[in-house]
């Protein structure tokens, strides 16, 4: 499988804000596409224990970082 496109947490949020996401990106795991250290630093866990939680959670951790 294709690898996602990573990017800077600031340029995911900016693009996320004006809905303007690259057709590469799938909307509703936007969160795929921070590069490994925005992704703990924003979420403050490991993209496994992220993707462990329950879809509420994601979506509330998505949601409070503007990712959603």
């Amino acid at each position: 499988p294709e690898q996602p496109l990573k990017l800077p947490y600031e340029d995911l949020v900016d693009k996320v804000n004006a809905k303007k996401l690259p057709e590469n990106i799938d909307v509703r795991h936007v969160e795929a596409n921070l590069d490994e250290s925005d992704f703990k630093q924003i979420f403050g866990m490991t993209r496994i224990e992220f993707y462990n939680q329950r879809r509420w959670k994601q979506i509330s951790l998505k949601r409070r970082n503007s990712l959603w």
